[in-house]
Protein backbone atom coordinates (compact mmCIF):
# COMPACT_ATOMS: atom_id res chain seq x y z
CA UNK A 1 0.00 0.00 0.00
CA UNK A 2 2.81 2.46 0.85
CA UNK A 3 5.37 1.04 -1.57
CA UNK A 4 5.81 4.28 -3.55
CA UNK A 5 6.30 6.30 -0.37
CA UNK A 6 8.80 3.83 1.05
CA UNK A 7 10.75 3.83 -2.24
CA UNK A 8 10.99 7.66 -1.99
CA UNK A 9 12.48 7.61 1.50
CA UNK A 10 15.92 6.38 0.45
CA UNK A 11 16.73 9.74 -1.14
CA UNK A 12 16.77 11.37 2.31
CA UNK A 13 19.55 9.16 3.66
CA UNK A 14 22.63 11.34 3.33
CA UNK A 15 25.06 13.56 5.18
CA UNK A 16 22.21 15.34 7.05
CA UNK A 17 22.09 12.59 9.68
CA UNK A 18 19.02 10.87 8.21
CA UNK A 19 18.80 7.11 8.76
CA UNK A 20 16.32 4.64 7.35
CA UNK A 21 15.43 1.38 9.12
CA UNK A 22 13.17 -1.23 7.58
CA UNK A 23 11.29 -4.12 9.16
CA UNK A 24 8.68 -6.42 7.60
CA UNK A 25 5.87 -4.29 9.08
CA UNK A 26 7.12 -0.71 8.83
CA UNK A 27 9.83 1.75 7.85
CA UNK A 28 11.33 4.23 10.29
CA UNK A 29 13.15 7.42 9.32
CA UNK A 30 15.31 8.96 12.05
CA UNK A 31 16.48 12.56 11.68
CA UNK A 32 19.25 13.38 14.11
CA UNK A 33 19.56 17.16 14.31
CA UNK A 34 21.71 19.00 16.84
CA UNK A 35 18.80 20.50 18.76
CA UNK A 36 16.02 17.99 18.05
CA UNK A 37 15.80 14.27 17.28
CA UNK A 38 12.85 13.18 15.11
CA UNK A 39 11.47 9.80 14.10
CA UNK A 40 8.84 9.11 11.44
CA UNK A 41 7.22 5.66 11.45
CA UNK A 42 5.37 4.47 8.32
CA UNK A 43 3.55 1.13 8.35
CA UNK A 44 3.78 -0.79 5.10
CA UNK A 45 0.12 -1.77 4.85
CA UNK A 46 -1.82 0.98 6.70
CA UNK A 47 -2.51 4.55 5.60
CA UNK A 48 -1.17 6.11 8.79
CA UNK A 49 2.09 7.61 9.96
CA UNK A 50 3.50 8.68 13.29
CA UNK A 51 6.04 11.31 14.19
CA UNK A 52 7.94 11.72 17.44
CA UNK A 53 10.36 14.50 18.34
CA UNK A 54 12.59 15.04 21.34
CA UNK A 55 13.99 18.40 22.40
CA UNK A 56 17.55 17.60 23.45
CA UNK A 57 17.73 20.56 25.85
CA UNK A 58 14.57 20.00 27.89
CA UNK A 59 13.98 16.31 27.25
CA UNK A 60 10.42 17.07 26.14
CA UNK A 61 8.91 14.59 23.68
CA UNK A 62 6.15 15.40 21.25
CA UNK A 63 4.15 12.75 19.40
CA UNK A 64 1.49 12.97 16.73
CA UNK A 65 -0.02 10.75 14.08
CA UNK A 66 -2.16 11.02 10.99
CA UNK A 67 -4.58 8.48 9.54
CA UNK A 68 -5.92 8.71 5.98
CA UNK A 69 -7.96 5.56 5.52
CA UNK A 70 -11.74 5.31 5.69
CA UNK A 71 -12.75 8.91 6.34
CA UNK A 72 -14.28 9.81 2.99
CA UNK A 73 -15.12 8.28 -0.36
CA UNK A 74 -11.63 8.80 -1.81
CA UNK A 75 -9.93 5.85 -3.42
CA UNK A 76 -7.18 4.12 -1.48
CA UNK A 77 -4.72 5.03 -4.25
CA UNK A 78 -5.60 8.74 -3.87
CA UNK A 79 -5.28 8.59 -0.09
CA UNK A 80 -1.92 6.82 -0.37
CA UNK A 81 -0.69 9.55 -2.72
CA UNK A 82 -1.89 12.27 -0.30
CA UNK A 83 -0.06 10.53 2.53
CA UNK A 84 3.07 10.15 0.42
CA UNK A 85 3.12 13.90 -0.34
CA UNK A 86 2.57 14.81 3.33
CA UNK A 87 5.28 12.48 4.68
CA UNK A 88 7.84 13.51 2.06
CA UNK A 89 7.14 17.21 2.70
CA UNK A 90 7.47 16.68 6.47
CA UNK A 91 10.79 14.83 6.16
CA UNK A 92 12.17 17.39 3.69
CA UNK A 93 11.37 20.22 6.09
CA UNK A 94 12.56 18.43 9.22
CA UNK A 95 15.89 17.51 7.62
CA UNK A 96 16.66 20.90 6.11
CA UNK A 97 15.07 23.72 8.13
CA UNK A 98 16.06 25.25 11.47
CA UNK A 99 13.98 23.70 14.28
CA UNK A 100 12.88 24.81 17.74
CA UNK A 101 10.52 23.69 20.51
CA UNK A 102 8.23 26.40 21.95
CA UNK A 103 5.06 26.84 24.03
CA UNK A 104 6.48 25.16 27.12
CA UNK A 105 7.61 22.21 25.03
CA UNK A 106 4.24 21.61 23.39
CA UNK A 107 5.04 22.69 19.80
CA UNK A 108 7.87 21.95 17.37
CA UNK A 109 8.40 24.64 14.76
CA UNK A 110 10.57 24.99 11.67
CA UNK A 111 11.70 28.20 10.03
CA UNK A 112 10.26 29.03 6.60
CA UNK A 113 11.43 32.26 4.97
CA UNK A 114 12.27 33.87 8.30
CA UNK A 115 9.00 32.88 10.01
CA UNK A 116 8.51 30.05 12.51
CA UNK A 117 5.77 27.63 11.42
CA UNK A 118 4.19 24.84 13.48
CA UNK A 119 5.41 21.36 12.55
CA UNK A 120 4.19 19.24 15.51
CA UNK A 121 1.37 18.93 16.37
CA UNK A 122 0.87 18.23 12.69
CA UNK A 123 -1.20 20.83 10.88
CA UNK A 124 -3.62 19.28 8.40
CA UNK A 125 -3.82 20.80 4.94
CA UNK A 126 -6.93 18.68 4.41
CA UNK A 127 -9.35 19.21 7.30
CA UNK A 128 -11.05 15.87 6.58
CA UNK A 129 -8.06 14.02 8.02
CA UNK A 130 -8.08 12.74 11.58
CA UNK A 131 -5.27 13.96 13.83
CA UNK A 132 -4.34 12.55 17.22
CA UNK A 133 -1.85 14.74 19.05
CA UNK A 134 -0.08 13.48 22.16
CA UNK A 135 2.44 15.43 24.17
CA UNK A 136 4.47 13.92 26.98
CA UNK A 137 7.35 15.15 29.11
CA UNK A 138 10.29 12.86 29.63
CA UNK A 139 12.69 13.77 32.43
Amino acid sequence: MNDHLIADLGRFVDERCVRLRETPGHVRVDIDRFEVWLSVLIPRAVLEWWVEAEDRVSGTRLKDCCSYDGYDAALVRELAEDMRADVVRFIENAAARPLRVVASGAVLQWNVGGEWVQAIPLVPENEDLVWNARIMRVR
